[in-house]
């Protein structure tokens, strides 16, 4: 409310000047444009009054509504009806925008509201604004729903055309990429995107991350603004499933695993060897020490392991 009774400070120096450049003549202008006169940001009668003086609204009803009273040929409202009916309305109704009322006006001059043969009061006048409240609430859903759609179609289709754009891009990547990183980098893909933020968040593996980040980032970056421009990229790393946890732990025990038993074997080996060329005493010392470590000795150690004897 605040910005509207600045706008109408600014644009009008008094009442005078609102209600001249607004008066019943230009009710045409509003009723030919019904979208815009409900859905426009027009003030409301309560602002007119914050920003024109006190009883602004109601005086700008009065001749609003002495003319409709003129155009009807209607001689049964007094001058004081005509006087109340418009504080009425500018109390009853101040969060009304005055466009919607220059609205209410045309389509009651347009026969919206039934025939009065030239017999028009203060009530057939609220029954018929009460009427157009009802109406004008419906047609304020149908243009919001309407702009909804629209809205909606317009993003489905800019989301479809950064797909396809997408598309091309992490083509034209894919031939910059080695061969050997081709069939890891394969699965990365868009996961969301975020229209308001010009943004989309692509969803890849820590190893995926590790390669766009790392070895291709120039390459990556490149291509994308080129094809892409105005767009920023967000990663969403995937956290590996318990299945993938438990299967990576159990490579990393069997590799521990083969790595001691070589060591173990080479241990063998080098004793029977005596590849350091060791005395008698030595050589008993580090059979010794073999026997405590693996409960038996360097041959059966490699027999038991399937080795050959040197």
């Amino acid at each position: 409310m605040q910005q509207q009774v600045s706008n109408l400070t600014k644009n009008f120096q008094s009442f005078e000047d609102f209600a001249i450049k607004y008066n019943p003549k230009t009710q045409v202008k509003f009723g030919c444009d019904e979208r815009k006169s409900i859905m426009a940001d027009y003030s409301t009668l309560a602002t007119l009054d914050l920003a024109l003086g006190k009883h602004s609204s109601s005086n700008w009803l009065t001749v609003a509504i002495s003319d409709l009273n003129i155009f009807c040929g209607s001689k049964s409202m007094t001058d004081e009806q005509i006087e109340d009916l418009a504080d009425f309305i500018a109390s009853e109704y101040k969060d009304m925008k005055f466009s919607m009322m220059q609205l209410f006006f045309y389509r009651f001059k347009r026969g919206d509201f039934g025939k009065f043969y030239g017999k028009v009061d203060p009530m057939v006048i609220t029954c018929a604004l009460k009427d157009f409240v009802e109406e004008c609430a419906k047609k304020r859903d149908e243009y919001l729903t309407e702009e909804y759609e629209a809205r909606k179609k317009e993003a489905d289709n800019a989301r479809q055309a950064l797909f396809q754009k997408w598309h091309i891009f992490f083509a034209e990547f894919m031939k910059e990429v080695k061969e050997e990183d081709k069939d890891d980098l394969s699965g990365v893909c868009i996961e969301k995107v975020f229209e308001l933020d010009n943004c989309i968040r692509i969803e890849t593996t820590k190893d995926q991350y590790d390669l766009l980040e790392g070895v291709y980032f120039n390459t990556f970056s490149r291509l994308f603004q080129k094809i892409i421009p105005g767009i920023s990229i967000q990663y969403k790393v995937k956290k590996p499933s318990p299945e993938a946890v438990k299967q990576q732990q159990d490579s990393n025990r069997n590799i521990q695993q083969i790595n001691e038993q070589n060591i173990s074997l080479s241990s063998a080996k080098a004793v029977i060897d005596n590849i350091y060329d060791l005395p008698k005493d030595g050589i008993t010392q580090m059979r010794n020490v073999f026997f405590k470590r693996y409960g038996c000795t360097p041959e059966e150690y490699l027999k038991n392991n399937h080795q050959t004897n040197h």
